[in-house]
């Protein structure tokens, strides 16, 4: 276990105790009241309380069960962040993201400051690392960049910080006075408990959603996503009259690759691969995993010579760059097609590349393919060529 799962498991478990303790406290005073109802005890006869002893959840603000339902009510971390700003009542308070591969923290929300006095305020923590930095966050030392931060751009004298970890990674902090009133501070403290399991909660159901659509080895998505955003692709180009591609590619001799390497090295030649098709394409492109030595990419408004200038970049960039331990070269093969001109349905197009890369693979690879539309084929509307 890691030092950042340890004081995550730690916060977590803090948490809870804490509920656990109010809500038997709470059980405790009204078994109290219910008894003295019972035997018809004079109030006098009751013993005071002690403050100290017996907390309480605020009696003021929505119930524990309102505040569950409204975090579950969030549509993504902002406004998740925004509601535990409303319940838990402080102000200014301030969140600061993380940025790991920075070392930096930046402000991205307030609550009791104007967004425009938050805007492009961050610091960089210069000589620690992330290890460092969750040891000083853990033992309570605010560290100089932030304290920096807090005291000239955000005007908080005393500094505390709260940190936020998810699935074991610090996701930023929680920044606010640590001149509150005891009981305010307690409050808060109890409800950034409650925040931060809805925090983790909303996390890991995104990534058990990302799981529906994306390939666990090579991260890009998987054959069922790809079904379903060919057949829309295919209609919204019918609509508008633009072409659609498809690009597909299978690694050259894969099987004999792994027999040698073994099934963890063929692994993460896989992710290297996807990688490389992945630079190489664009924001609109969809990029999948299709079969165990098949990636496809779809290709909205592209035609098909455009797409063999790409394919042809694909295959260039592999074949330079990729070479696997025993120091064997590694090619690829890939064949194309595209809608409406050589094909006149999605599953035409799915099928025409998957021919085209079948036959030029079986021919040696480390080629591409264009399929050739059948004679009697008649394209649904012209595509334009533009020369050249």
């Amino acid at each position: 276990m890691t030092f950042e799962e340890e004081t995550l498991g730690l916060r977590i478990s803090y948490g809870v105790d804490r509920i656990c303790e109010k809500l038997y406290f709470i059980y405790q005073n009204e078994q109290m009241l219910s008894d003295l109802k019972k035997n018809a005890l004079p109030a006098a006869v009751v013993p005071p309380s002690p403050p100290l002893m017996m907390p309480s959840l605020p009696t003021s603000g929505p119930s524990l069960t309102a505040r569950v339902v409204s975090y579950q009510s969030a549509s993504g971390r902002e406004v998740l962040i925004q509601k535990f700003f409303d319940h838990c009542g402080v102000q200014p308070i301030y969140h600061l993201r993380f940025l790991p591969s920075v070392l930096s923290f930046v402000v991205t929300q307030a609550s009791g400051v104007s967004p425009q006095e938050i805007q492009g305020i961050g610091c960089q923590i210069e000589g620690l690392a992330v290890r460092d930095l969750a040891t000083q966050l853990s033992l309570g030392v605010v560290p100089a960049a932030i304290l920096n931060l807090a005291q000239n751009s955000l005007k908080i004298k005393n500094p505390k910080l709260q940190p936020l970890y998810v699935s074991g990674q610090l996701e930023g902090l929680i920044l606010f006075s640590a001149d509150l009133e005891f009981h305010i501070k307690e409050n808060l403290m109890d409800e950034f408990s409650l925040f931060a399991l809805a925090f983790s909660y909303m996390d890991l159901q995104k990534r058990l959603d990302l799981l529906e659509v994306q390939d666990p080895i090579t991260e890009v998505f998987n054959r069922k996503y790809y079904d379903i955003k060919l057949i829309e692709e295919v209609e919204r180009a019918l609509r508008i009259k633009q072409a659609v591609s498809i690009m597909k590619i299978s690694i050259d001799d894969f099987f004999e690759i792994e027999q040698i390497l073994g099934e963890n090295a063929h692994e993460l030649l896989l992710k290297k691969i996807a990688q490389l098709i992945l630079k190489s394409s664009r924001t609109n492109d969809c990029v999948a995993r299709t079969a165990q030595n098949e990636f496809t990419v779809l290709m909205p408004h592209c035609h098909r010579q455009g797409a063999m200038v790409r394919a042809e970049r694909v295959r260039r960039i592999v074949e330079n760059s990729m070479t696997v331990e025993s120091g064997t070269k590694v090619s690829i093969s890939l064949g194309i097609s595209e809608y409406p001109t050589l094909c006149g349905s999605a599953a035409a197009l799915e099928e025409s590349a998957a021919k085209a890369l079948h036959h030029i693979a079986s021919r040696g690879g480390n080629k591409i393919c264009l399929y050739k539309a059948p004679v009697d084929h008649a394209p649904e509307f012209e595509v334009r060529v533009e020369p050249g």
